[in-house]
């Protein structure tokens, strides 16, 4: 990759098995450059990411269906693409975080965040923020909010004396995600029924 920068996270609190997380940008060029990356970028995940959950972000010039994505999607990991498993039926046309500071959403959705399986995931998105047409990037930032924990923790955690599946907006509000935006938030009860699982084999 141009770079990959990586941390091993754990919580002191819990005892949880760690996370490593890997950020990285493939070239925008290369074709064997990026293939090169992800190969690489693999290798580490087999070396440092034993018994860890895995996050890889990072902007990966490479759409959807590019064998770049599809290596990394089809690592023993099954890393899942944390937008499109919340968003399956969203359209590649309204997907793409590459704008070129235009605002156009068709083109291509080169930036990612992985997560490996088992993942709660409680929102993905990307943002289209900006200030009377002017963008702060080239890209649309993307966010996903994720959890380590099995989803009956997370959602009864989110209130005291909650039972359990209990994620209602007014539950999450409590976990003080002040950062998450209100329209995300109606994705949490969802969420709690979505953990990261690679689709079903269909051939």
């Amino acid at each position: 990759p141009r770079m990959a920068t990586w941390m091993r996270l754990k919580d002191k609190s819990n005892g949880d098995k760690p996370v490593l997380w890997i950020n990285t940008h493939f070239d925008h060029i290369g074709k064997v450059a990026r293939l090169e990356s992800a190969k690489l970028i693999r290798e580490r995940v087999k070396t440092l990411g034993k018994g860890c959950s895995l996050i890889v972000t990072g902007d990966f010039n490479a759409g959807e269906d590019n064998p770049v994505i599809t290596s990394i999607k089809d690592h023993p990991l099954k890393a899942i693409d944390s937008w499109r498993l919340l968003h399956p039926d969203v359209p590649a046309t309204e997907s793409g975080t590459f704008h070129s500071f235009t605002g156009v959403r068709h083109e291509a959705k080169i930036d990612y965040i992985f997560v490996s399986k088992g993942t709660t995931l409680i929102d993905a998105a990307i943002l289209h923020n900006n200030r009377d047409g002017i963008y702060p990037s080239d890209h649309f930032p993307v966010r996903a909010t994720v959890a380590f924990a099995p989803c009956d923790v997370v959602c009864t955690s989110t209130r005291e004396g909650a039972g359990a599946r209990d994620c209602s907006v007014a539950a999450f509000r409590e976990l003080g995600s002040a950062d998450v935006a209100p329209a995300a938030l109606v994705l949490v009860r969802e969420a709690c029924r979505r953990e990261a699982t690679p689709p079903a084999d269909t051939a």
